[in-house]
């Protein structure tokens, strides 16, 4: 197997061990240890995470990311992005995001409130982030001990 062979194999092999997001699709080429990825993914989030879980792989040189995220993401204009956010919460029905407060501004959003578990903690904040609208997040959600 050739050297860009394998490197790319190893890229993909990482995307699809990377638990939060779904970026087992893009597309990965190498060459001279550089390696492209190229594609569309659905938020930007998953753009900065196929970078980042690329960079790490053993042998990586560089990153040359052209990933494009798609437009449709973005809510329309009457769609408040808590309301996206409340929505995304409401989609995981193990999730009991009652106690938290969303704040949100020109779509950097903060999360604020009490939750019962790190686990949740955890879960709202990946629901927000991904929820359309939603440029940045500051999860500041304190867990209940």
């Amino acid at each position: 197997m050739s050297p860009n062979l394998a490197l790319k194999n190893a890229v993909v092999d990482a995307f699809r061990r990377e638990p939060h997001y779904l970026i087992a699709h893009v597309n990965v080429d190498a060459d001279s240890r550089i390696i492209t990825l190229s594609g569309t993914v659905a938020h930007a989030a998953e753009r900065r995470a196929a970078e980042r879980v690329a960079r790490h792989v053993a042998g990586v040189l560089a990153i040359n990311n052209h990933l494009s995220v798609r437009a449709s993401q973005l809510p329309p204009p009457s769609t408040p992005v808590t309301v996206s956010i409340r929505d995304a919460f409401a989609r995981d029905p193990s999730l009991d995001a009652s106690g938290v407060h969303v704040t949100a501004v020109a779509g950097a959003v903060v999360l604020t409130g009490t939750i019962r578990t790190w686990d949740d903690k955890a879960k709202a904040g990946y629901a927000a982030l991904h929820a359309p609208g939603v440029s940045s997040l500051d999860n500041q959600i304190a867990v209940r001990v």
